[in-house]
């Protein structure tokens, strides 16, 4: 969840208006830094001399953190009772000579002691006032130091001066102002400087300087892993372990500051949300990285540019020809950026390389300016997602896509949707386009609801006889006539609405999204009514086809969208979109792990619901108002149920079938099915087995009394969660529960019917091998294949390519190597069947894969590695499943002797800036000793890679 605003920690000016309780609340790294700093001042108290300290960390490392903490650590303890702290403003710039330091010291010091003395505070704001007005008496100084050693001896205490960009004072100040101070501090033993800077600077490194070996000096180097699992827990209130914050540290370079911004944009704890985000949270923050930029005068802005371009530890001679300067002038440069904190200096001698502060500026340049590059982000991003979201991945409520394949009713609701949904003639001024509308709808509403894409059904044929231009062809043999006005928007909508067709029917969500987006983009909407559901429809599908192809951020974006823009539509069948936009919201929401929210959508659904009954919703051909509400409530269900909170989620279906049995509010036979399904899932996850069993039992009662058919795809959902609810107690019998589905369902044509009997067949299968019975399992596997191998539907036969993978893996774990060949031929066969979109990429990868094992095993190497390069292609756009496989495939290479140069060649097939898998590469080529120049975040990572691909060399 998110931090509450009251607790959001401070990028800029941290301490500023926060009390010491705050302070120390919100400290949590650094302790070390912290206890070096107060024990050296615990050492001054006594003492006639005073050991004075130098924090040195880049921009946003926690100085100005640290800075507060000390003072807040001097104000509670005891022990500091003769101690008063005196910090500085972050940016002195009025302080250009000892006059001003001097003055400001007596400013902070009245600030200080005026809520304990204020008369001791005014008499000091006195002093102040006259000798500003005195500045140009050549005493004003001598006068200034005086007051301020009096002011000190009257408090009778230590004073410790805390003073940020102690470099940007000395350089500005005039050059006598450091040896000054140096006199005084050495002189003193009531004063003690605490002073922080963003790198050494030439007073402190140069022996006739006025600042060498005058300090302690702490450097606070960028924060680990730990570190910053322990920063994120306290800014987030979630944790992720030590695996996934790894990339946050790469990506911010350990920096503090950095990981309180991104912290900001962290309502949810999954680590590829958070990563989808990076690219958005640096486009919010393009003004600050904008206005860092402009700070900086022309000249070094070049170089500095040059630099984030480069993205890499560059030599002088490598940016100076990036910068096309000479390299004098870009060493003068570079250490003016050096002493701003933009630019790093690493190295020593004439080794030295340079390279950017802060990390996120090199992503920042690469997304706006340089459009040729934008890739190499964006690759390294997905790249970090799949590798660091695996192992060690926590345990996180399930996600939109694993509620639509475990909680059924949702299917339901978008069949009931699709079926029950039909358009209104739009508007008065259409009515003579009724035939067209008339004629069109069932081919939209078919398109309005992704259960055909999810089914894999196809829009009716029977509508459109004649291919794409039938439907406009039909509307002119009736004698049509739209208005210009109209059939622009009517043939413009209607090529859309059939090229979308297209392409979800075979699957290619992918290409649908981009041709949709295009239309919102490039569509002018002018907000009449047909405009008005054409457009509620574009936005609607784009949130859908985003979450199917895993951009869940841009999903939410959508729906909000929808739902900001489409609440107070008048357009009858937008309002019931705008129903299931809400619902969309709160799946959304609620894997996002803000369940609350995710609750109140639905909340508001059902207030939308019953304050619209009369404006449309509901009519002859809709469901009853009750019955969108009870989908509603048992979308509730499934929420609570998901986030343990099952009593909750209990109450929420009794709700709905309660409602089933009242005579004015009745239910549809097959939502009262579904309601007893929930109930019994809901029941197992309680550990109520038996109670659990018996929902399953009346829910199939209810389908035998309410259908003509026997097995309806609600009955066939109610065998097979009864069975896995039987099986972890009652082996035999969840398997016989499933015996019977099979044998008595060999007429079953349906194509819903067809997939949730696969799905049977796949559900047994698993259990006998979970059993350890092979033979049965390989002999239920035939039939699987045997009876839907030739089915024409794209989801059962890439649920038959799933159930062979798995025969495959079983049968090579057992050794069982003509087994695993005979799955391995079926699945290829099968392959060849499925379009070439992505979709289906995790199919064609598990096929490659069980090619890989059996090859290896064959000791075909050369082959092996052919497997390899398109099983890495392959992994390239896929999940984090295909990553870690294709590491894994890797990893038994190399234990296998086989050479990194030839893996590298293998691997190697694009161009560098296209490949995704580059940190891999990097990997090998470091094993074999190349000299590898690229980005530290490259580099970063795949030192991690290289440390679990040759892993198996600790334990062997």
């Amino acid at each position: 969840m998110a931090v509450p605003e009251s607790h959001l920690y401070r990028t800029f000016n941290p301490g500023l208006a926060q009390s010491d309780s705050e302070i120390v609340d919100q400290y949590v790294v650094r302790e070390t830094e912290l206890d070096l700093v107060l024990d050296t001042i615990k050492e001054n108290v006594p003492s006639k001399t005073c050991q004075h300290v130098l924090m040195l960390g880049q921009r946003g490392s926690g100085k100005t953190m640290l800075l507060a903490r000390v003072v807040a650590e001097l104000r509670k303890k005891n022990e500091f009772h003769d101690v008063l702290p005196i910090r500085f403003p972050e940016e002195s710039d009025e302080v250009i000579d000892a006059t001003g330091f001097w003055l400001e010291v007596l400013r902070q010091i009245a600030n200080e002691i005026r809520p304990s003395n204020p008369p001791m505070a005014e008499d000091t704001y006195a002093t102040v006032r006259d000798l500003s007005e005195r500045w140009r008496d050549s005493t004003a100084e001598h006068q200034a130091e005086s007051a301020a050693m009096r002011l000190v001896q009257r408090l009778g205490k230590k004073v410790v001066l805390l003073v940020e960009n102690l470099q940007s004072l000395v350089g500005t100040a005039h050059e006598s102002f450091g040896w000054k101070l140096r006199e005084f501090l050495q002189s003193s033993s009531d004063v003690m400087l605490v002073g922080t800077a963003t790198s050494r600077f030439k007073s402190m490194d140069n022996w006739d300087m006025p600042f060498f070996e005058l300090f302690r000096v702490i450097n606070l180097e960028p924060l680990g892993t730990e570190s910053c699992e322990i920063l994120w827990q306290k800014l987030t209130r979630n944790r992720f372990p030590s695996r996934q914050i790894r990339p946050l540290e790469i990506l911010t370079g350990g920096n503090p500051r950095l990981l309180v911004v991104v912290s900001n944009f962290a309502v949810h704890d999954s680590l590829k949300r958070l990563m989808d985000e990076l690219i958005r949270l640096i486009d919010h923050h393009t003004e600050y990285f904008k206005s860092r930029l402009e700070e900086i005068p022309t000249k070094e802005r070049i170089v500095f540019l040059s630099l984030l371009d480069l993205w890499r530890d560059s030599t002088l001679s490598e940016i100076a020809t990036r910068a096309r300067m000479s390299t004098r002038s870009v060493s003068g440069l570079l250490n003016r950026l050096i002493s701003r904190g933009a630019v790093l200096k690493l190295g020593s001698g004439r080794k030295h390389i340079y390279s950017v502060n802060e990390r996120l500026f090199c992503f920042y340049y690469k997304l706006r300016y340089r459009n040729d590059t934008v890739a190499v982000v964006e690759h390294l991003v997905n790249f970090m997602v799949a590798f660091y979201s695996t192992t060690e991945l926590r345990k996180i409520r399930r996600s939109v896509s694993e509620n639509a394949t475990t909680t059924h009713f949702i299917h339901d609701g978008l069949l009931r949707a699709k079926e029950e949904l039909k358009f209104d003639v739009i508007g008065h001024q259409r009515r003579r386009n009724e035939d067209f509308a008339t004629d069109s709808q069932s081919s939209i509403a078919a398109l309005l609801w992704l259960n055909e894409i999810l089914e894999g059904s196809s829009v009716d044929k029977d509508q459109n006889p004649d291919g794409p231009e039938s439907t406009v062809a039909s509307g002119q043999d009736k004698h049509i006539q739209p208005t210009e006005d109209d059939s622009l928007y009517l043939s413009l909508a209607q090529s859309v609405l059939e090229r979308f067709s297209e392409l979800t029917n075979c699957g290619d969500y992918a290409a649908a999204l981009q041709l949709l987006g295009g239309v919102f983009s490039e569509y002018r909407w002018t907000g009449n009514e047909f405009d008005e559901w054409f457009h509620a429809f574009v936005v609607f599908q784009i949130g859908h086809l985003s979450t199917l192809v895993g951009r869940t951020s841009d999903a939410a974006y959508s729906f909000d969208y929808f739902v900001d823009h489409f609440e107070d539509s008048r357009v009858p069948v937008v309002q019931k979109i705008f129903i299931e936009a809400l619902k969309s919201q709160a799946w959304a929401l609620a894997a996002d792990n803000q369940v609350t929210k995710a609750l109140e959508k639905l909340e508001t659904a059902i207030s939308y619901v019953r304050s619209h009954e009369r404006a449309g919703l509901h009519t002859h051909e809709s469901p009853s108002i009750n019955e969108v509400i009870a989908h509603i409530r048992l979308q509730k269900s499934a929420i609570l149920r998901n986030d343990g909170q099952l009593t909750e989620s209990l109450h929420a279906i009794d709700e709905v079938l309660e409602s089933a049995l009242d005579e004015g509010t009745a239910l549809s036979p097959s939502l009262t099915q579904t309601a007893q399904i929930e109930k019994g899932i809901t029941l197992r996850a309680c550990g109520n087995i038996d109670q659990s069993v018996q929902s399953f039992d009346d829910a199939i009662e209810s389908g035998r009394l309410s259908e003509s058919s026997r097995w309806t795809d609600i009955s066939l959902r109610a065998y097979k969660e009864k069975a896995n609810s039987q099986f972890d107690t009652q082996p035999s019998n969840a398997l016989e529960t499933l015996d019977r589905v099979i044998q008595g369902s060999d007429g079953t044509n349906d194509e819903k019917n067809r997939f949730e009997l696969v799905q049977i067949f796949e559900r047994k299968m698993s259990f006998e091998f979970d059993q350890e019975d092979l033979p049965s399992a390989f002999a239920t596997s035939d039939e699987l294949y045997d009876r839907f191998n030739q089915d024409t539907s794209q989801l059962v036969c890439a649920t038959v390519c799933r159930s062979l993978f798995l025969r495959g893996g079983f049968a090579c774990c057992e050794d069982r190597w003509d087994e695993t060949r005979r799955a391995s031929r079926r699945l290829n066969r099968l392959i060849c069947r499925l379009p070439r979109i992505p979709v289906h990429n995790e199919h064609r990868f598990n096929a490659i894969y069980l090619g890989i094992l059996i090859h290896f095993h064959d000791l075909e190497i050369a082959t092996t590695l052919l497997d390899l390069r398109n099983m890495g292609e392959m992994a390239e756009h896929g999940s984090p499943r295909m990553m870690q496989s294709t590491l894994g495939v890797v990893r038994l290479l190399l234990q296998s002797d086989v050479k990194e140069t030839d893996l590298i060649e293998t691997l190697s097939g694009k161009s560098r800036d296209e490949l995704v898998l580059r940190p891999l590469v990097v990997a090998l080529r470091l094993e074999v000793g190349d000299a590898v120049r690229e980005p530290k975040e490259i580099l970063e990572v795949a030192q991690d890679v290289r440390r679990q691909i040759y892993g198996w060399r600790e334990t062997s």
